[in-house]
């Protein structure tokens, strides 16, 4: 297989710089051309500034995921790293839970006590926020293979925390140097502690590990980009390689002398208090959400969370927490945070204005000459062919679709986004508003709950969809219409029969990625930067006037 040089990230790197500065010009252009017409016409083009406000509001987001890979100097790779022998730190590993279906649990329970860690320096503890006597039991029966687990449940606070409440409620029971934290749906493998020991012990400014999330369900045809794996592959290699990596909430390993210095478990972001390491390495596999509103629901909360986070931290620019923050530590957090809020307020409303804008029969693009049209063409051309070199270099390193299509793999999820934030922040309750918070997994549901052999029908589908949840965009209509078909756990997991674990196979252990991907909505960058390149060739040659 062939694998691109390091040599060769400086590409993403100057792409992007000359992407920004192409983008950036034609902003400026458009902003001298209004004013000249302005002057020349001597009356104020009030509408027209409008517009370019609207654009330049739309344009925050792509500006701002220029800027992280412009300042990353080296392509970003963490070591891979083992620890060998007995000689090891001791681990209290806590499994969360709050109502999911008590077989999945206890087999992620299973998994982690089987880990290859000496049996005296490890504690698996069941977090039950669900108080389900019937898993309790489940976990007591366990118990007698595996005397280090433990089973514990708490009283819900008056005002809940949920999952922070629940692991801060585990750190009571926990009696060793590292803690290690793991959701429900998440096995991992045996060696996933000595994958990720080693990089904490060699920097002790590590306060924290965490590996990829990867799901062996991802469907064949996946509408909506399930696996995240453009995600992971851009963005969190980029912050990692800028000393900002996330901890993406599963499967990690932080000190506990870390999480006693900020009062346990923060209700927001762990990693707003400590340093933290990215682990590209399939350390764990789970189940993703089977329901297209399942979807919905989990990516809302996620970017609302972001948006809560970053207000919080005041987006990394000023305040304690940013106190000691490298100037890339801020840049790439306040990009994280900007795009997620812009994403959930100002992008709505910019759709729906260049739409009124189109009908209002007013000139969209102000000029006074011209040569100023046949500029603005030019530098358009120049942005939108120099974002495809860009994602074209970073396609290199992750892949064709990853790269180009990351920054485009949840523009549709954008209205939704904006109406959660709305019921979050903006509506009373009175009107549909809700009080923002995790929704715990086992308590996400939907009507359309199969996409399997069985599924229902399009009828049902569709008036599901369409009618009791208002979905409206493309993605849903083709989720509709051709839905696609879940890969089992019989299909993607193998049981070893001495552990009697379910492990994922070698094949499910990692996103499928194809050298050029068939489906035409792979490619619309590609074909869109081949009619560019005609339309600035002919910006020559061609009188636009």
């Amino acid at each position: 297989m062939f694998r691109t040089p390091d040599a060769l990230w400086f590409l993403v790197r100057v792409s992007s710089i000359f992407t920004l500065l192409a983008l950036l010009s034609y902003c400026d252009f458009r902003i001298y051309c209004i004013i000249i017409t302005e002057n020349h016409g001597g009356s104020q083009l009030r509408l027209a500034w409008v517009f370019v406000v609207i654009e330049f509001f739309q344009l925050i987001p792509t500006v701002l995921l220029y800027c992280n890979p412009s300042i990353v100097l080296k392509r970003p790779r963490r070591p891979k790293l083992f620890l060998h022998g007995d000689n090891v730190p001791g681990v209290d590993v806590m499994s969360t839970g709050c109502r999911e279906d008590e077989h999945v649990i206890i087999h992620v329970d299973r998994a982690a006590c089987e880990t290859y860690s000496p049996k005296d320096r490890m504690h698996v503890i069941m977090l039950d926020n669900g108080r389900s006597k019937c898993l309790q039991t489940s976990v007591e029966h366990l118990k007698y293979k595996h005397p280090y687990l433990h089973y514990t449940s708490h009283e819900i606070p008056e005002i809940p925390d949920f999952k922070a409440s629940n692991l801060n409620h585990g750190l009571a029971y926990n009696a060793f140097l590292f803690v290690a934290g793991l959701d429900v749906d998440m096995i991992v493998q045996p060696h996933w502690l000595r994958a990720m020991m080693p990089h904490l012990l060699e920097d002790p400014k590590l306060a924290m590990s965490c590996p990829t999330q990867y799901f062996y369900n991802i469907p064949d045809i996946d509408h909506f980009r399930q696996d995240l794996d453009y995600f992971y592959s851009a963005t969190e290699l980029i912050h990692e390689r800028l000393g900002a990596g996330d901890c993406v909430g599963l499967g990690y390993l932080v000190r506990r002398r870390a999480l006693e210095d900020i009062g346990g478990f923060p209700t927001y972001s762990i990693t707003a208090y400590t340093a933290s390491a990215y682990i590209d390495e399939r350390l764990q596999c789970g189940e993703m959400l089977e329901t297209l509103i399942g979807h919905i629901k989990q990516r809302t909360c996620w970017t609302i969370g972001n948006v809560q986070t970053s207000v919080k931290l005041n987006f990394r620019l000023c305040g304690p927490l940013a106190f000691e923050c490298t100037f890339r530590q801020r840049i790439a957090e306040f990009v994280l945070g900007t795009v997620s809020t812009i994403n959930c307020t100002l992008a709505s409303l910019g759709f729906i204005a260049f739409s009124l804008a189109l009908l209002s029969d007013y000139p969209f693009v102000v000029y006074d000459s011209v040569w100023q049209l046949t500029w603005l063409r030019r530098l358009v051309c120049a942005w939108v062919s120099l974002d495809w070199i860009h994602k074209i270099s970073l396609a290199l390193f992750i892949g064709y679709r990853n790269g180009i299509r990351w920054d485009q793999a949840d523009v549709w999820l954008i209205p939704y986004c904006t109406l959660s934030f709305l019921r979050s922040f903006v509506l009373p309750l009175q009107f549909g508003g809700t009080k923002p918070g995790l929704v715990p997994s086992g308590s996400i549901a939907a009507s359309v709950t199969k996409r399997r052999p069985g599924q229902p029908s399009l009828l049902h589908r569709f008036r599901s969809l369409f009618f009791q949840h208002m979905l409206y965009c493309w993605i849903p209509i083709a989720y509709t219409l051709w839905p696609p078909r879940d890969v089992t756990a019989d299909e993607a997991l193998e049981t070893d029969e001495k552990a009697l674990v379910r492990y994922f196979k070698a094949e499910y252990r990692g996103p499928k990625r194809e050298a050029v991907p068939g489906r035409v909505s792979d490619h619309w960058s590609t074909i869109i930067f081949l009619c560019t390149i005609v339309c600035f060739a002919g910006s020559w040659y061609v009188n636009f006037g």
